[in-house]
């Protein structure tokens, strides 16, 4: 995995041309989120909700990490994949104040995730769309791998050389490997002027 310092220098290099850099100022610029979500009963109809959410810096250190309870009936934890259980939930912070969290973290930097929309949905937040790097839609990873969604996992082994979710999803885990897998994306192709997303 690419140390953190040079993936800061390449994201400001190509970020900074995209007038990113009036937003944002310091090391803390750039920030991943990625969260793993169980299955809700939301006004009877199943719907993804998040369980956990992490961020972490362009230096690969954790800004956040918290499991969150939904307002909502559970009606599976989906543990196989994302790694949640009734017990990691029971005490966790409600999802109303995470979420304030979250925003306050992200608010006025540029955040890179791997099919955000889900992220979005699920915490029930937005962000900025000049400040949004969504990895899957980054034309390089599309091309390298013949499809318009590729998988995190499948990205990260082909692009990096790098296994993940090998067990049980961590968001913190995918956020680290989101971030590296966006500073591959930059160091190859970066992103369209006029676009300000993936």
């Amino acid at each position: 995995m690419e140390n953190g310092e040079g993936a800061e220098i390449r994201m400001r290099e190509v970020v900074d041309g995209c007038n990113f850099s009036k937003h944002v100022q310091g090391s803390e610029r750039y920030v991943a989120l990625d969260s793993e979500m169980v299955t809700c009963r939301v006004k009877g109809r199943s719907q993804q909700v998040a369980g956990r959410v992490a961020i972490v810096d362009s230096n690969l250190n954790v800004l956040f990490d918290s499991y969150i309870k939904p307002p909502y009936p559970i009606i599976s934890y989906n543990t196989e994949h994302s790694g949640l259980r009734g017990e990691d939930l029971e005490n966790a912070p409600f999802l109303h104040d995470v979420r304030k969290r979250v925003q306050q973290l992200l608010q006025g930097r540029v955040l890179i995730g791997h099919a955000l929309h889900n992220d979005f949905k699920a915490l029930q937040i937005m962000h900025p769309f000049g400040l949004t790097l969504d990895t899957q839609r980054h034309p390089f990873l599309q091309n390298a791998m013949h499809t318009r969604q590729p998988g995190l996992k499948r990205a990260c082994k082909q692009i990096l050389g790098l296994d993940i979710q090998s067990d049980e999803h961590c968001p913190v885990e995918d956020a680290r490997a989101t971030m590296t897998l966006g500073t591959a994306g930059f160091n190859r192709r970066p992103f369209p002027r006029n676009d300000g997303i993936f």
